[in-house]
């Protein structure tokens, strides 16, 4: 598959679907596989119990026990894990914070320097947070100290008696999760500037919002973001939603006008889970929903926000490409300065 405009259809998807209809079979990775952009057959297929079509090369990069080819109760056991540790109030706060405060340190970094490259800025943030989880486990079993609440839920599935997850899975479990999103969030948040940069009006939106949050917090003498600052960004939030529309667009063009115009203005006032879970998948649905979709909301959002205190504006020659992931031939750097 040739690489083609992120922003657009594919054209061999396009060709495909217009010669056989939106459900055919083809030959990717060396297998012959079924291709579905039909919602109604997808939606039945995430019903199901039967095992993704994953190819071999997956699971020798991510092991055998990865999250891609577990069974539908194994990927259900693992996704409520992943919603205890997101769905802690106190966990919840505390990512909040070390996102809030790698994002600010960064956005300093980068307006100090007059620029920053988007994509980059981002991995060296979830890298140097898998640092500090990764030297917080070291330290903590080597003094025999109490694991926090991330871990608690994570090794607690071993150590608790029940052995529903072996020390094997627990480590490809972690790994797979940090990994898959340490490139897909990076990626898709560098997408997202750039559909903003060339969207004055949305760029005019996000800046108004994020001001009043800015002004709310100087205020109350507060700097720190949190739970209730995040809930309070409704725009960013429509606006997170509608890029990973937009980036997968086929599947809504039946259920939204003009599926290929980037408009956050069209989830106003809906509610954005029910609405996106039915006409698109790009966060799976049902019983494969994805497990990291609130992080990566959560992490997009916060980063916007800090963009948003400067003056910033992406480089006109910046594309965006789609082979299997999405590609950056010219960079994602942004020129930012301090708003005076």
């Amino acid at each position: 598959m040739r690489p083609h405009d992120a922003f657009q259809l594919p054209t061999f998807l396009t060709k495909k679907i217009l010669r056989y209809g939106p459900v055919f079979r083809t030959s990717l990775f060396g297998a012959k596989v079924i291709i579905s952009a039909d919602m109604g057959l997808n939606m039945e297929v995430t019903k199901t119990n039967h095992a993704p079509g994953a190819p071999k090369s997956l699971a020798r990069l991510f092991g055998e026990n990865n999250l891609f080819v577990q069974s539908r109760e194994s990927h259900k056991h693992v996704r409520n894990l992943t919603t205890q540790f997101l769905g802690s109030q106190g966990l919840r706060l505390s990512m909040i914070q070390d996102i809030d405060s790698l994002a600010r340190t960064h956005m300093e970094t980068g307006a100090k320097n007059g620029g920053l490259d988007i994509k980059e800025t981002t991995s060296k943030a979830r890298k140097q947070m898998m640092n500090l989880l990764k030297e917080t486990v070291l330290k903590k079993r080597a003094s025999g100290e109490q694991f926090e609440e991330f871990f608690k839920i994570i090794f607690g599935e071993i150590e608790g008696g029940s052995q529903t997850m072996s020390i094997e899975e627990a480590i490809e479990y972690i790994f797979t999760l940090f990994v898959l999103a340490n490139e897909t969030t990076p990626a898709v948040l560098a997408a997202t500037v750039k559909l903003i940069n060339d969207n004055p009006k949305v760029k005019q939106e996000l800046r108004r919002e994020h001001e009043r949050i800015v002004r709310d917090k100087t205020e109350k003498d507060e700097t720190d973001l949190t739970g209730e600052d995040y809930k309070s960004m409704t725009f960013t939030q429509m606006l997170v939603g509608s890029s990973w529309a937009f980036l997968v667009s086929i599947l809504i063009q039946k259920c939204t006008k003009d599926p290929l115009a980037f408009n956050p203005w069209r989830w106003e006032g809906k509610d954005l889970r029910g609405i996106l879970s039915r006409t698109y998948m790009s966060f799976g649905v049902g019983s494969r929903l994805c497990l990291g979709a609130e992080f990566a909301k959560l992490q997009m959002s916060i980063f916007i926000h800090h963009l948003c205190r400067y003056r910033w504006s992406m480089k006109t020659e910046t594309t965006v490409l789609r082979r299997f992931i999405l590609m950056f031939p010219r960079g994602s750097d942004i020129q930012i300065s301090e708003d005076t």
